[in-house]
């Protein structure tokens, strides 16, 4: 399912964070949109907390391939979504 635009997660519709991110509802779009503002080409990104990675990977397209992301999850089963969803 696309969750944000040219971002696609693997969903399972049982999962109450993943009915919000179909709903679209869990990072409202208004919420991502004033952080991506800031990020330029080159720069570099740490995302705390990265959960399935939807800043992650917004970022990423907007740092480009001369910026850098790194994602961090504690989470071992949300860790194992992100490491999907990143690839």
């Amino acid at each position: 399912h696309e969750v944000a635009p040219g971002v696609r997660f693997r969903l399972r519709l049982g999962n109450p964070v993943d009915v919000a991110y179909w709903q679209q509802t869990y990072e409202p779009d208004d919420d991502v949109r004033p952080f991506l503002a800031l990020l330029k080409p080159g720069m570099t990104v740490v995302d705390v907390g990265a959960n399935y990675g939807l800043y992650s990977l917004q970022a990423a397209r907007a740092v480009g391939p001369a910026g850098r992301v790194f994602a961090f999850e504690a989470a071992p089963p949300v860790f194992e979504r992100l490491a999907e969803h990143l690839k």
